[in-house]
């Protein structure tokens, strides 16, 4: 009888242990890379005069072959209706060597540049010295754009009066 007992504590001890809560492990997700997660369209503001649009923004990684048999993967971001004034901005992409490793965009476009009226520009991004914010960086689907834009080589020709300007815009992932 004693065995018995013995046998049905037993069973009664292993069950309550087998039934405490045990401890579940971590899942880890992988990294996001930065170029899937700043493609799309964003809502545009211009801080300036508060004009709105949507610009896409797009990636594009081309493979390029070194003599040596070894590769190079170069990714570039196409900014299409930059400005609200040209159709695209062709870019290039790199982390920033940066608190937090913040996505920085760099961009660039090629000098006389056209906007959709004809007229030619040089644009380059910047950062603004009057604020601590580093521009031109991607955090949590926002973007804050500042570059500057001018057209000293070209007004004259493109008859537009010269034009030499600091732009802000805030930009906002939509999709």
């Amino acid at each position: 009888m004693k065995t018995k007992i013995y046998f049905c504590m037993l069973i009664i001890v292993l069950s309550i242990v087998s039934c405490s809560e045990k401890e579940k492990p971590e899942i880890i997700f992988p990294k996001i890379p930065f170029w899937k997660l700043v493609q799309g369209t964003y809502k545009v503001t211009n801080e300036v005069n508060n004009e709105e649009f949507e610009m896409k923004i797009s990636i594009k990684t081309d493979t390029i072959w070194l003599s040596n048999n070894q590769y190079i993967n170069n990714d570039s971001i196409f900014l299409y209706n930059f400005n609200n004034l040209f159709d695209s901005v062709h870019s290039r992409y790199f982390t920033c060597i940066a608190p937090n490793d913040l996505n920085c965009i760099g961009f660039t476009a090629p000098h006389g540049i056209k906007d959709k009226f004809g007229k030619r520009w040089l644009i380059e991004d910047s950062d603004d010295p009057n604020t601590p914010e580093i521009e031109n960086t991607w955090v949590n689907g926002e973007i804050t754009f500042y570059f500057w834009m001018n057209n000293t080589a070209y007004w004259y020709d493109d008859g537009v009066p010269y034009q030499d300007l600091y732009i802000r815009q805030k930009g906002v992932k939509i999709y």
